[in-house]
């Protein structure tokens, strides 16, 4: 979909590719040709404990091994089953209970600082009602159905099921079924069945079942079924072919992680903590790179840094003016700088103020991020390139708590609000962007409504 798109079906396949265009790299290079054959069956599990803590075999192969970042915390690890090729990214969290498990199927992928929290926490009279008109129980926990796709800062709040149910839709009559959330969506105490997605900032509701071919609209609170099933009412509409295929690009891509990465680990383990490469192996990575720090203003030209002891998670080509000794002094806990993809295109990260818990920079090909001097970034805040769109953010702009910046321009001493979305957007210098406001091609198309 073109980027100067202006109507509210654009804006939603824009944010809903938002995840999945990040991802448009190709298997990773150790596997055949062509696309990973899919294990939706869910006949081959494995728990993250132990010796299988970060690359977890499900049928003994490396091949179809999972791979869950050290940095990410996983409860009850022999509560959680994971299938085929899963890709848990860092600082993800996978909280499972004695009486709550979590299962994810095969080719499905976990993002930055998602949280699957399958315990059962009451939070509104009502709720143990809500839940059960749509069949689920205190006991549940989280069970989530292959080739689903949790964006970055996504919450899943259990009990909740996801992929499950439905059937083809005319989107994608023939091919696999899928499930995205989109950076920053919720799901707390809903049913989504199979070909369903949630954008940017939506969230669905205790109760709600969320129909085959439907989404969320971005920054849309679905918190009754009627909501959930008919678009009139503003908050969903049906999915497109367009949404599908990206979708399809954010699985093919992760089930390469899961290789590469497990490789990677086998090889040298150290090389998946701290500031350390990417694994490389894909179309858009080609070999493997190393963040570089202490660089010029605009250049690469510094030290190629690995520092597996290093507290927040810098990978691949990420290149920083500040020194290690500085990040250490002005990076916040939990940060992801993941440059494993679109590497044909470094990041350029100018001195940073202040960068606190939480917050994530991820790029597509051909895009790159570059950001300039004095920039402070609140908590668990999100700059992402678009395709085709570079995410360019000036000096000294500040960037509010949970906030994203997508595929745009922000301009010098600008001003982002905690929880807005600013997506393809030229954003001049001193502009402000109110708290919650969705902002698209420079349009306020409207405010988060959670």
């Amino acid at each position: 979909m073109p980027h100067t798109a202006r109507t509210r079906s654009s804006l939603l396949i824009a944010t809903a590719l938002a995840v999945a265009a990040s991802t448009q790299v190709a298997t990773a290079g150790a596997a055949p040709t062509g696309k990973a054959a899919s294990t939706t069956s869910g006949t081959a599990w494995c728990s993250p404990a132990g010796a299988t803590r970060v690359v977890c075999f499900a049928d003994g192969s490396t091949e179809r091994a999972s791979f869950i970042d050290p940095s990410a915390e996983i409860t009850s690890p022999r509560r959680v089953r994971l299938g085929e090729l899963v890709y848990v990214a860092p600082f993800a969290q996978l909280l499972a209970t004695g009486s709550a498990p979590i299962r994810i199927g095969a080719e499905s992928n976990v993002e930055d600082n998602a949280i699957l929290d399958a315990e059962y926490r009451p939070s509104s009279r009502g709720r143990d009602a809500r839940l059960a008109r749509v069949g689920l129980r205190r006991d549940r926990g989280i069970r989530v159905a292959a080739r689903t796709v949790f964006g970055h800062h996504t919450s899943v709040r259990g009990p909740a099921v996801i992929g499950v149910g439905g059937g083809p839709i005319p989107a994608n009559p023939d091919g696999p079924p899928s499930v995205i959330l989109n950076q920053g969506a919720q799901v707390d105490g809903a049913w989504l069945e199979q070909n369903t997605a949630v954008s940017v900032f939506a969230r669905v509701g205790p109760g709600v079942r969320l129909r085959s071919g439907m989404q969320v609209l971005p920054g849309k609170n679905v918190t009754t079924q009627a909501q959930a099933d008919d678009p009139s009412l503003g908050k969903v509409a049906p999915l497109t072919e367009a949404d599908i295929e990206g979708t399809e690009l954010s699985i093919d891509a992760n089930t390469g992680f899961a290789r590469e990465y497990s490789a990677m680990y086998l090889e040298r383990r150290p090389l998946v903590r701290g500031i350390g490469p990417d694994p490389g192996g894909t179309e858009y990575s080609g070999e493997r790179s190393i963040p570089v720090t202490g660089v010029e203003s605009g250049t690469c030209q510094g030290w190629e840094t690995l520092s597996p002891g290093f507290h927040s998670r810098i990978i691949g080509s990420v290149c920083l003016e500040d020194t290690v000794s500085e990040l250490r002094r002005v990076v916040g806990d939990e940060v992801s700088l993941r440059a494993d993809e679109g590497t044909d295109t470094p990041y350029l990260v100018g001195h940073i103020d202040e960068m606190h818990d939480g917050v994530v920079f991820h790029d597509v090909p051909e895009a790159g991020i570059t950001t300039g001097d004095g920039v402070r970034y609140g908590e668990d805040s999100t700059v992402h390139s678009g395709p085709g769109r570079p995410a360019i953010v000036g000096d000294d702009v500040r960037i509010g708590r949970g906030s994203v910046v997508f595929g745009s321009h922000v301009g010098d001493r600008a001003r982002i609000g905690a929880g807005a979305l600013v997506g393809f957007t030229e954003l001049p210098a001193d502009a402000v962007v109110a708290a919650k406001d969705i902002v698209f091609d420079g349009v306020v198309f409207g405010s988060v409504e959670w």
